[in-house]
């Protein structure tokens, strides 16, 4: 299952023994600040200075920022996104509630302000409850 703090709201239930992908995605194109897109060039400079930081339980927690690539589905127009996250193993998140935090520093799309947070509470299930039944 995968773990989006800025897109689920309220407290969501996941299972202990499923692997997780916690991420962040976020994406630009045509229409966004001025952009006209020929190529990955000008998305991957505008998001050149976008740092995301997320925190898990109060304690940093270690992603990856995925390369700048184009998003497939969204019209009109060419779009590209950034995603950053990662892969959480079933003996990562222990039974019980957690809570993520995210802040993105200069998002290039004006509609956000240049530094924002968004905090989300999820639950894990231990096994052979809730979901996990």
């Amino acid at each position: 299952m995968t773990i989006k703090p800025f897109e689920e709201k309220g407290v969501s239930n996941y299972c202990a023994e499923d692997w997780h992908v916690i991420l962040l995605g976020l994406s630009i194109g045509e229409g966004t600040v001025g952009l006209t897109v020929t190529s990955v060039g000008e998305p991957k400079k505008l998001f050149a200075p976008t740092v995301m930081t997320f925190v898990l339980d109060g304690k940093p927690f270690e992603t990856t920022r995925l390369p700048v690539k184009p998003v497939h589905g969204k019209d009109p127009g060419k779009w590209f996104g950034l995603v950053q996250g990662r892969v959480v193993g079933p003996d990562e998140l222990a039974p019980g509630s957690h809570t993520l935090s995210v802040t993105v520093e200069n998002d290039p799309d004006p509609e956000y302000a240049e530094t924002y947070t968004d905090t989300r509470q999820f639950f894990i299930d231990a096994a052979g409850t809730g979901v996990c039944t």
